[in-house]
């Protein structure tokens, strides 16, 4: 599955900088024809959204106050080299919040032709003080992960998602709706980060950063040490293209904002620009101007940007307004006092039996909420109203660190039906926890013939494409979990196709027998858990 993500590729050989690839996809018509139909007409119909909003709001319907968003920074390391500081995700924020209120040192920079388009963005950056649940967090998640290179070599660019799957040994996606979520780790070497667009599925939504190029200063690489490539790919999560999209085209007043980069104080630029050439001018618009090399959406060195345009931050302004309005009022900046001693379980990784009926082996994964470091705590799991048992960790956790607990095999079940697995924590460093209501995780799980065991963390995400269709459409979901089901009924709620088993992570439905006509798809499994979809066939 190919979803469109925008990023820098930096071909690096001999320690020197190959000034030859960046972006996969050079212009949006070459990523929408890499979608799939489902994510493209997403894409798609976020954009013309917020086009629309902007022509409605020609300032963006911002009411002239900062908006604050809460960030989640997501550091996924293998080894120590990977594992950066706090004080690396806080000259992060800084960075930002310098770039996007153009309060950065230098702005002097900015050529004489360009400091009138030179914009306060009006946003300001916040690592989250709470979580989803309402407690207090640092924003910054540290967890180890097997994983060495997060590398997909099914893509062309070697783009992968699978940081954003607690599953596969990422981090889960904070709500989109109320956090910017920042995965920080070792992506393939020629990356420098990527970022969703307006209109990506939610579960890959945010944006992923070289841990090399993540803040400023010692521990990055030159000539990308100076944060901009994570403000460059927020703009991007933001709503904004490169201002050398479709390249020299939007030359005048009547074009600039319905084409290109849709901004038209930005100059049209025939390509990306690499280093710092202030002699650039590739394009021929009324009026003519240089090429904006200093524009954070380029392709140049960090050294060189300096600047968004007034009409980038108000494009910016209207996709917060438009299409991520939920930010400006989700409580994740609200600050929440981290307690003493807080720990919880975060996370319950799918179970693998070895034989009939579940001699259950899992592994969960603990969160450290609050101040103090832990150096010992009990995990307390639990099935159905069974026995508890009880496994003591001991080692070192850090405040904001998670350990994996493994736990050992538990006597087989009799039956093959749903149970309820519950996992908590107690005890962390031999005290009383100071905040019990984040201790416990539940999830529900099947026991196959096979010993395979399903829990199911977190329902399944399906999406259906093409929609509209004609002969046939696809239900999809990236993890497959058994006991779903879907029907199908059309407005009068007549029944077309009744409960077929979902047995694979796509399920192909043939429309053939449909006539035209909207229609409903319901999606149900054992336990009640209902998603529904809406169809349209042509």
């Amino acid at each position: 599955m190919k979803f469109f993500y925008t990023f820098l590729l930096l071909l690096i050989a001999n320690s020197l900088i190959a000034q030859t690839v960046y972006d996969g996809y050079s212009s949006y018509a070459a990523l929408l024809a890499s979608k799939k139909t489902s994510d493209r007409a997403s894409i798609i119909a976020t954009n013309q959204l917020i086009n629309s909003y902007l022509a409605q709001n020609p300032q963006g319907g911002h009411a002239k106050t900062v908006i604050t968003i809460p960030v989640v920074v997501h550091v996924l390391y293998h080894d120590i080299s990977q594992n950066i500081s706090d004080a690396q995700v806080q000259s992060q924020i800084k960075v930002l919040n310098e770039d996007y209120r153009r309060l950065n040192a230098d702005t002097s920079n900015t050529r004489a032709v360009f400091k009138g388009a030179a914009a306060d963005c009006q946003l300001n950056f916040k690592l989250a003080t709470q979580d989803v649940n309402g407690m207090p967090t640092t924003g910054i998640l540290h967890s180890y992960t097997d994983t060495a290179m997060w590398d997909n070599r099914g893509d062309p660019y070697h783009i992968s998602q699978q940081m954003k799957d607690s599953a596969a040994g990422g981090q889960n996606t904070w709500n989109p709706s109320c956090y910017l979520n920042i995965w920080v780790c070792n992506i393939y070497s020629n990356l420098l980060g990527y970022s969703s667009l307006p209109g990506d599925p939610a579960n890959e939504d945010g944006v992923v950063i070289s841990y090399r190029y993540f803040g400023s200063g010692a521990g990055t690489l030159a000539p990308y040490d100076k944060g901009r490539t994570t403000t460059h790919e927020i703009g991007h999560w933001l709503g904004l293209y490169h201002p050398f999209e479709g390249a020299c085209i939007g030359l005048n007043s009547a074009t600039c904002a319905t084409t290109g980069d849709f901004c038209c104080d930005t100059p049209p630029t025939a390509n990306a620009s690499f280093g710092c050439d202030q002699t650039q001018n590739s394009c021929t618009e009324i009026p003519n101007m240089p090429d904006m090399i200093e524009n954070y959406m380029m392709y140049t060195d960090d050294n060189c940007m300096n600047l968004f345009s007034h009409d980038q931050a108000t494009r910016m302004q209207a996709t917060l307004n438009a299409v991520r309005s939920g930010i400006a009022t989700c409580s994740g900046a609200t600050t929440i006092p981290l307690l003493t001693n807080d720990i919880g379980v975060y996370y319950i990784y799918n179970a693998i039996g070895n034989s009939q009926y579940c001699p259950f082996v899992s592994k969960v994964r603990v969160h450290n909420y609050g101040n103090n470091t832990v150096t010992a705590f009990t995990v307390t799991i639990q099935i159905d109203n069974d026995a508890v048992h009880q496994y003591t960790w001991t080692g070192n956790l850090p405040s904001t660190f998670n350990a994996d607990v493994t736990l050992t095999s538990i006597s087989p079940l009799t039956t093959a039906t749903y149970h309820k697995f519950k996992a908590w924590t107690t005890l962390p460093n031999n005290v009383t926890d100071a905040n019990p209501l984040n201790d416990m995780k539940v999830s529900n799980f099947t026991c196959l013939p096979d010993g395979l065991n399903n829990i199911e963390v977190e329902d399944p995400i399906f999406t259906l494409y093409p929609n509209p269709a004609e002969t046939n459409c696809t239900l999809s979901t990236a993890t497959f979990t058994p006991g779903w089901t879907f029907s199908i009924s059309n407005q009068l709620g007549q029944e077309m196709v009744s409960k077929m088993a979902i047995t694979n992570t796509s399920t192909n439905i043939s429309l053939e027998n449909f006539t035209s006509g909207i229609y409903f798809i319901s999606i149900i499994n054992a336990n009640g858990k209902r998603q529904n979809k809406k169809l349209i066939k042509n």
